[in-house]
């Protein structure tokens, strides 16, 4: 009897480590986010953003066509309520993220893979890491004037760090111009992060990968966080950007400002963001819109960068002379977050710098700003 218990004991022993083993093998064997970045399927990731009082700041819903190399960005306002007033996002803190994943994807018809959140110390630390990132300050904009408290930013092209570029996306005096601005200046954010990760010259190394964790809470791994980066330093993406439209209210009594989202209408932008896309409008030039500002002393320039964009079908709506005579170095501004139509004028100008700076109050596409850098022979 003891022989046949032994031998019992050990087949018991065996099935419990065969089972440990398959568990283990099959649970290494499911795809990390570097497998879903060579297949078909869409990825979809859920960032939000909390201040030093843990209210929700901003939102951002990405999807991403691996394969297709195809990028939408669908920004959440703070001040958004979907319960037509009740509440905003912003008062409901950190329940947010849960609150809003069955949100967007009865809105979108994608289911949310990934979420990530930040705080207000984590995003610091994450524009500070990066060396600061770039951001382009009007000449003159007296009718959305700067929602930075702070700091006292120079007009022109500029690098910025951690704690201004918070309050550049977080602050809010609840006007309705000021709610339109700060989404600009995210939208404006994110886009000039994208490019400066995904540039030649920002170098992300291997053992940086232990970063990710501490910067953002998330399902997401270290080997993730590694594979996107990598993803979008090997692949150009065509980007477009968008944000949940609502209706805007201005409560007298509580001195707040609420934007009332309707499911239909949300539902509509997101079919139309995403239907730029898939169309291929980004490669036809002239749906763009376009201008040209020549700030140099050298009269002409702003012509002949028109008759060069014209050859590459890009239809310019105006030309004329900048706020300023002494631009060094010339510059194409993304005004619409359709980002592919700046991309592609910058490189047949020849010109090195893109910068987004949106403004869809502006009804453009493109910028232009042509400086003492820009000949006509350099075109391509």
């Amino acid at each position: 009897m003891q022989k046949y218990f032994k031998w019992f004991v050990v087949l018991f022993l065996f099935l419990v480590v065969y089972g440990i083993y398959s568990i283990s093998t099959r649970s290494s064997k499911q795809p990390g986010l570097e497998s879903k970045l060579t297949e078909e399927k869409i990825l979809t990731f859920l960032f939000s953003g909390y201040d030093e009082k843990e209210e929700y700041s901003f939102g951002l819903f990405v999807f991403l066509h691996p394969t297709q190399k195809k990028c939408g960005l669908f920004f959440i306002n703070p001040i958004a309520s979907f319960d037509n007033g009740e509440s905003t996002l912003q008062e409901k803190k950190k329940s947010v993220t849960k609150y809003l994943t069955p949100k967007l994807e009865s809105l979108t018809g994608l289911k949310v893979n990934y979420t990530l959140e930040i705080n207000s110390k984590q995003f610091k630390s994450i524009i500070d890491f990066l060396s600061g990132v770039n951001h382009f300050e009007e000449w003159v904009n007296p009718k959305l004037k700067t929602n930075s408290f702070s700091f006292k930013r120079a007009s022109g092209d500029q690098i910025i760090f951690g704690e201004e570029a918070l309050e550049l996306v977080s602050k809010l005096d609840n006007t309705q111009e000021n709610y339109l601005h700060r989404l600009y200046n995210q939208q404006s954010l994110f886009l000039n992060l994208y490019d400066k990760i995904s540039s030649p010259e920002f170098e992300f190394k291997k053992e940086y990968i232990y970063l990710g964790p501490k910067f953002f809470d998330s399902e997401l791994k270290e080997q993730d966080y590694f594979a996107l980066i990598q993803y979008l330093k090997k692949n150009q993406l065509i980007i477009s950007s968008g944000e949940i439209p609502g209706e805007f209210q201005y409560d007298e009594k509580t001195k707040k400002g609420k934007l009332i989202i309707k499911e239909d209408i949300a539902n509509l932008a997101f079919t139309k963001l995403t239907s730029f896309l898939s169309s291929g409008d980004y490669l036809y030039g002239e749906l763009s819109r376009v201008e040209i500002l020549n700030n140099t002393e050298t009269s002409g320039l702003a012509k002949s960068a028109k008759s060069i964009l014209a050859e590459k079908n890009f239809k310019v709506l105006s030309t004329g002379n900048g706020e300023s005579s002494n631009l060094k170095k010339s510059i194409v501004l993304d005004r619409s977050g359709n980002a592919e139509y700046s991309y592609r004028i910058a490189k047949i100008l020849g010109i090195k710098s893109t910068r987004h700076s949106i403004n869809n109050e502006l009804g453009l596409d493109a910028t232009v700003m042509l400086g003492e850098d820009f000949e006509i022979k350099k075109a391509k």
